[in-house]
């Protein structure tokens, strides 16, 4: 599992297991799927069996936690290949997992899903009375179709909330009732007696070798909400597409035209969104994570 992540919002990740089976359209070009396969991992798809991690592999966090304690600072922690809640996800893991995270109050346990239905009957029945300070609970929301997810996320008492907007595949809108009433944000402390109710919004584009470009001005729609709103706003990547502007342009139109590649798409989808947005795919890295001038990391608001 990854110390220090090269996803920008978590430090570390750590999945009880690997696996899971497709849900919704953000799932279509699964990374975790393809890197799995990659590595000879046959565990995605329902009735596959997850495949199991090693003891050492556990005692990972327990060593983020002490490093986290000695520096004084908190540590994020994301299951990258599952879904917690997964109804065919392992039951001894789901209970190892429950058992780490009440052993390392420094981490910060990021738990996304698509699946937030489940989430009440596959967590512990005490921490319906006390729920740990350091778990968030996170929904993935791939567009305005998949809202109710956060609905159903909200029905748990959790210490704090986030929501990924990734992979992108349309506008986000909160409708306000998602982000107006939280305070002003502060980031967990385990030193603290109180956690405040906190939200984290992640947006990005998806990457990979089917990767959908994503419009500028979806990312822009959902940063514009945090901001009003005082919530913290990841945007995370562009993914192998790039708008067909700026340097990217100028730099395309360099290229002699025997050479261009013919991977240029206009997107006009939605009427909030009525201009027609070129997407040039450059590859992930190329692509970067700037919007509008800067990077937007999602540690404050």
């Amino acid at each position: 599992m990854a110390e220090n992540s090269k996803i920008e919002w978590t430090e570390h990740t750590f999945s009880p297991w690997w696996g899971c089976t497709k849900v919704s359209d953000g799932c279509a070009n699964c990374y975790a799927e393809r890197d799995s396969k990659k590595w000879g991992f046959d565990c995605f798809g329902p009735g596959k069996e997850r495949r199991r991690l090693s003891e050492a592999t556990w005692r990972n966090p327990i060593k983020w936690n002490k490093a986290a304690e000695k520096a004084g600072k908190v540590a994020r922690v994301f299951p990258s290949m599952c879904d917690v809640f997964d109804p065919e996800g392992p039951r001894n893991e789901k209970e190892k997992l429950y058992d780490l995270i009440n052993k390392t109050p420094w981490l910060l346990w990021m738990l996304l899903t698509k699946r937030p239905e489940n989430i009440k009957g596959m967590t512990p029945m005490r921490w319906w009375d006390t729920w740990p300070k350091n778990v968030w609970l996170g929904v993935t929301v791939e567009d305005n179709r998949y809202r109710g997810r956060i609905d159903e996320m909200m029905k748990v008492p959790a210490a704090g909330y986030f929501v990924s907007h990734e992979p992108a595949l349309g506008p986000l809108d909160f409708e306000g009732k998602y982000l107006n009433y939280l305070e002003p944000f502060t980031e967990y402390d385990p030193m603290l007696n109180k956690t405040p109710r906190i939200n984290l919004i992640i947006t990005g584009g998806e990457s990979g070798s089917e990767a959908r470009p994503m419009h500028p001005d979806w990312a822009r729609g959902a940063r514009d909400q945090c901001l009003a709103a005082n919530v913290p706003w990841c945007f995370k990547q562009w993914g192998e597409w790039a708008p067909y502007d700026g340097e990217i342009a100028r730099e395309y139109e360099t290229i002699p035209r025997e050479k261009q590649t013919p991977d240029l798409k206009w997107i006009k989808e939605y009427s909030q969104f009525p201009d027609r947005q070129g997407m040039l795919r450059v590859g992930k890295k190329k692509a970067g994570r700037v919007l509008d001038g800067r990077v937007w990391d999602g540690r404050e608001a």
